[in-house]
């Protein structure tokens, strides 16, 4: 495997009256002989003596000074050119970037490495040779422009390490050889935006999974996103000649390897729907078929599955399809080595209500997950557990709060209260509690 090193400077430029400027940093990696030369009748000896003579090189007297991103914005003329070197923006974790190749793939690799949060990432194809990728972190923007020397299939498959903060993005050459270098990345940067974008993505496969519940998977042309764990995204439809909207959290195309969702893709979303017979746009979501389009904003929300990492214990409360921002919860837990524990309490009104239930049997292979589903109006064939979200039931279940655990909650309103309620009485405190919205 043939392996080159790029480049991984970030740094973002504003305007001196605030407006957004892309600094235009163009990078031609993997040709280290890519350089400048002197001008004729000077040699590198030359240089060497001017650098070791005492003129002022500095044009500040030799003082060091603090520059501001806005005054290193102003020096750009070809006589007044300031370089900025390993500068860093304090507001914007730094990113690192690699990559790496073999005869017919190409991987580029994106690492966190001041910062225990994962950004949110954005790929928009232009063509077989040109993509983007879109970094948002918390307080900026970071927009990597690629020109590749060769065309590559899309999409990319990816892969995240939560314990390393690393993700993957593998491409397959259209023409299986040796690259001598990748091509050329273009840098740019910008304030984030609180805008909502969205675009159209399209039904690939609409499965029904039990009484009342669908499971979607989408796709929009040339783009894909890589969503953080519990955010969630709005949906939109025209409705009987009104727009309707509503949120829902995507979910893993998987939670075992062999169940993969029908027809994914690594550019396709995944959505978990209840429809609701008088419900304003359920009915019409559950209905879409095969190559219709929907409505989606971008990824939504605030919340950070990284702000529990130090937690070695996993209490996971779901009712209905509150299970659904858990497969994302158990996906992350199963993949970090300090978690020890994962407790999935599942309640559904009865066997038919249950989602999933196959596929969490055969991840709780895995000895620090345990599954219990509890049904409040079981038929009489069923073994398992019955009842309803009690302070008893809690209390068995869970017990008192002990350090480095944390719980997660989602369901019903009245199953929300009802949980909190109990979880405070023993002695659980809101550092150590999470809800989504139901």
């Amino acid at each position: 495997m043939s392996r080159c090193c790029g480049a991984s400077s970030t740094i973002s430029v504003m305007d001196g009256d605030g407006s957004q400027q892309s600094s235009r940093l163009h990078i031609q990696d993997g040709n280290p002989r890519n350089k400048t030369a002197l001008a004729p009748g000077h040699s590198l000896m030359d240089w060497i003596r001017l650098g070791s003579s005492n003129v002022d090189l500095t044009g500040v007297g030799g003082v060091h000074q603090v520059v501001t991103l806005t005054e290193l914005a102003k020096h750009n003329k070809r006589n007044d050119a300031w370089l900025a070197v390993r500068g860093k923006n304090p507001e914007s974790p730094k990113i690192f970037s690699d990559w790496k190749q073999t005869t017919n793939t190409i991987t580029f690799i994106y690492k966190v490495t001041d910062d225990k949060f994962f950004p949110n990432y954005q790929l928009i194809r232009e063509n077989n040779n040109e993509f983007r990728i879109k970094i948002n972190q918390i307080n900026g923007v970071i927009n990597h422009e690629y020109d590749l020397i060769d065309g590559v299939n899309w999409p990319p498959k990816w892969k995240k390490n939560y314990d390393t903060m690393e993700i993957d993005f593998c491409f397959t050459k259209l023409i299986g050889k040796i690259w001598k270098f990748y091509g050329s990345r273009t840098i740019g940067s910008q304030i984030k935006s609180t805008e909502r974008n969205y675009r159209q993505w399209q039904i690939v496969c609409n499965t029904m999974l039990c009484d009342n519940i669908n499971l979607l998977v989408l796709k929009s042309k040339d783009y894909m996103e890589i969503m953080r764990i519990g955010r969630h995204v709005e949906v939109k439809m025209n409705v009987m000649g009104t727009e309707v909207s509503r949120y829902y959290t995507p979910v893993p195309s998987s939670i075992h390897p062999d169940d993969e969702a029908p027809g994914y893709k690594p550019d396709c979303l995944c959505l978990i729907v209840k429809r609701y017979n008088d419900g304003a746009l359920s009915p019409s979501i559950t209905a879409l078929q095969q190559g219709q389009y929907v409505t989606l904003s971008n990824e939504l929300g605030t919340f950070a599955i990284e702000s529990f990492d130090q937690c070695s214990i996993i209490h996971l409360l779901s009712a209905g399809t509150g299970l659904t921002p858990m497969l994302g919860v158990i996906q992350w837990a199963l993949c970090r080595r300090n978690i020890t524990t994962i407790n999935l309490i599942n309640f559904n009104r009865n066997e038919k209500n249950i989602f999933y239930q196959q596929q969490l049997d055969k991840i709780s292979a895995d000895e620090r997950l345990n599954v219990v589903h509890i049904l409040s109006e079981p038929d009489d064939s069923w073994v398992g557990r019955r009842g309803k979200v009690s302070d008893v039931l809690l209390n068995e279940l869970i017990g008192r709060a002990i350090k480095h655990s944390c719980i997660f909650t989602c369901g019903p309103i009245a199953f929300m209260t009802v949980a909190r309620e109990a979880l405070v009485k023993l002695g659980w405190t809101t550092s150590q509690l999470h809800e989504f919205d139901g």
